[in-house]
């Protein structure tokens, strides 16, 4: 359980099966493609991408799918959630997109998408264009018009502050001398339209009466009257309505072709992944090559898969991975099945060089042990287990059923800590090998023990390693000195605080000296031309010791957030018993749930994070460098489809033997 082994692959084919050797190896899915200077070097060129074909087909498939996502079925939201993908071979799904009609999916979805865009704006101009125009529906006839028709008697159409509409109405009763008439045609709360009617001798005084009133004269535009207008764009509106609706039936319709449009979404991505990937696809006058990393696993199975595509056709070398080449390989974690779902862990902090090892093993055990102990509730460990095993069951995406398995994995821990601390929902239970509320002392002690087992395993794993890269002195000084001084020392407490031991006492303090004097000198011995620098070196870190105290410290927060969690919990549970018993058999039901999943969030939230930081800085410090980069197969696109492995059936001569052979070969040189 650890890195992958990488090597690297070299494959040869004639350049009229260039394109077939690259998509055998997309489907493979198992073969990073790396660049090969000494090909390059050798007169192969590489092959130019051709995607504005694909292009243009993706971008009318994201389109297609982007105007159908809101008519999709409400019940399809689960779906975002659970793992849906049909399961199909490259050649499956290649049938399937080249004889579909996604392409007139997708035009239907445009014109269909296009005209609901267009019913809807001028519905909305229509609606615009109604509620401005309704105040004055009322209004019998066009003011220019009216201007011009009648000789004896002023006109005047607009409108004034709905406020001074009174006094309006007053001043121009007493200007008009009771000749005039003054019609309300209606009102939108704060403006008040009006028709008036004056005589004409008056039009000086009006016109400043009018000015001091704030009036708005109305620009009319149009050559029919209000009501006619109206009318007809309120039939042109409930028209508008039902051909909106029949596009949506449509596009409701044209949803449930959504998953067609996701598999030619599927094959279209992959080509265009192809296509980028050319420029990995190296050309001569007759033949083909593509370099890359493969893991040594998966060799044998690129071997077949070539074999039965190709037959003779194609010559395929390993060769593995030299001394000064260890930065550029792409690391693959392999992981048993509950280290696994901790990978992300190490991923999220950095993935191990490809001369280091996977720390992930290592740390599960302590990451499972922490996070039980900062939880450690009984019901909480049930709740949590439940509730993955359901979601489970629901066949989630790749990615949320990675989370589900880290979550179900660390419900059990949190139950036996639950048992240990007998605890359930913050209630007592009859066996309780340590309380939270009585033995916080004695949770301290085993909190700071499991801190030193893990900064002393994370001290060997260096001394692994170091001896692993053959550097014995670093070996020594990194790992092994510290791991003399720091067991000494819990030697010395033991002997001193439980057995009573004198031989221990000595015994430990021996070791002490041997670590102080490794921490000292092994520092000089590592810099022979700077004596002093190497002592001065060895000193500082010597006073390095008080940042061992520091990490052995950090480790109380597993004693602190674990008797935190079950305090809150026991806090709720007093509030509860508060209440009178009908509450208690109605609202208490509801305020127990809210308080204990709010406590449970809050645990698990604090546990997550603060378990992740033990792991990065006590843990991981004492040995761990990172800076790996992952490895990135050749692949197809899986976000819409997930590939089966196609296989072909080989080719048998007449004598039932099999015709074709394989060219295999480990190289001296480079590849």
């Amino acid at each position: 359980m650890a890195i992958e082994v990488m090597e690297k692959a070299l494959m040869m084919a004639p350049r009229s099966e260039a394109e077939r050797l690259l998509a055998v190896l997309q489907s493979f899915q198992k073969v990073e493609l790396r660049l090969s200077p000494q090909a390059r070097a050798a007169g192969f060129v590489a092959a130019s991408p051709e995607t504005a074909a694909v292009a243009d087909a993706l971008n009318s498939l994201s389109q297609a799918r982007a105007w159908l996502q809101p008519w999709q079925p409400a019940g399809q939201a689960l779906a975002r959630w659970q793992d849906q993908r049909p399961q199909l071979t490259w050649t499956e799904l290649q049938a399937q997109v080249e004889n579909g009609d996604w392409r007139s999916i997708c035009t239907e979805t445009a014109a269909s998408a296009k005209q609901l865009e267009q019913l809807r704006q001028r519905r909305q101009e229509l609606r615009r264009l109604i509620k401005q125009w309704s105040p004055w529906r009322q209004l019998p006839l066009r003011p220019e018009t009216a201007a011009q028709s009648f000789h004896y008697v002023g006109i005047k159409t607009g409108s004034l502050p709905a406020d001074r509409l009174a006094a309006f109405g007053a001043s121009f009763s007493q200007l008009t001398e009771g000749a005039g008439v003054r019609e309300l045609l209606g009102s939108d709360g704060s403006v008040s339209h009006l028709l008036l009617f004056y005589p004409p001798g008056c039009q000086i005084r009006m016109n400043s009466l009018l000015a001091d009133f704030s009036w708005l004269p109305l620009d009319y535009p149009f050559a029919e009257l209000p009501q006619e207008l109206l009318t007809r764009w309120e039939a042109e509106e409930a028209w508008l309505v039902q051909q909106e609706k029949s596009c949506s039936q449509a596009l409701g319709s044209l949803a449930d072709r959504i998953p067609d449009l996701d598999l030619a979404e599927a094959y279209y991505q992959s080509l265009l992944l192809r296509q980028e990937a050319r420029p990995y696809l190296l050309q001569s006058e007759a033949t083909c090559l593509i370099c890359g990393w493969i893991a040594r696993r998966d060799q044998a199975t690129l071997v077949d898969l070539l074999r039965q595509h190709f037959g003779d056709d194609c010559a395929l070398f390993f060769e593995a991975v030299q001394d000064g080449e260890t930065t550029a390989v792409p690391i693959r974690l392999y992981n048993g099945r509950i280290a696994s779902a901790f990978e992300s862990l190490t991923e999220m902090y950095s993935l191990p060089a490809y001369d280091e090892i996977d720390p992930t093993p290592v740390m599960t055990p302590f990451y499972l042990a922490f996070f039980g102990m900062m939880v450690a509730d009984l019901g909480y460990g049930l709740v949590l287990l439940l509730v993955t095993l359901l979601a489970r069951r629901l066949r989630p995406a790749p990615a949320l059923k990675r989370n589900l398995d880290f979550f179900y994995y660390l419900s059990f821990p949190v139950m036996a800590w639950g048992l240990i601390y007998g605890s359930l929902f913050g209630l007592n239970l009859p066996w309780a090998l340590l309380s939270p509320t009585r033995d916080i002392i004695p949770i301290l002690i085993l909190s700071l023990v499991l801190g030193w087992v893990q900064l002393m395993t994370g001290l060997g794993m260096n001394v692994y390693i170091q001896l692993k890269k053959r550097n014995p002195l670093e070996a020594w000084s990194g790992g092994g000195t510290w791991m003399l001084l720091l067991g000494g020392l819990a030697l010395f407490l033991l002997s001193w605080q439980v057995f009573d031991s004198r031989a221990g006492q000595l015994i430990a303090l021996l070791l002490c000296m041997v670590g102080i004097l490794g921490i000292v000198i092994l520092p000089v011995l590592q810099n022979r031309g700077h004596r002093l620098k190497g002592l001065l070196k060895g000193l500082y870190a010597l006073y390095g010791t008080t940042s061992y105290v520091g990490d052995l410290v950090s480790y109380s927060r597993l004693m602190a957030l674990g008797v935190a969690g079950s305090s809150i919990a026991i806090a709720f549970n007093t509030i509860l018993t508060t209440l009178p018993l009908a509450a208690r058999l109605s609202l208490g039901i509801v305020l127990a749930v809210l308080l204990h999943a709010l406590n449970l969030f809050l645990s698990l939230l604090s546990a997550y994070v603060h378990g992740i930081r033990l792991q990065y800085v006590e843990f991981f410090g004492k040995f761990y460098q990172g800076g790996g980069r992952r490895f990135r197969p050749f692949k197809v696109a899986e976000a819409r489809v997930e590939l089966r492995t196609e296989t072909k059936p080989w080719v048998k001569a007449a004598d039932g033997q099999t015709t074709v052979k394989h060219k295999q070969a480990k190289t001296e040189g480079n590849i």
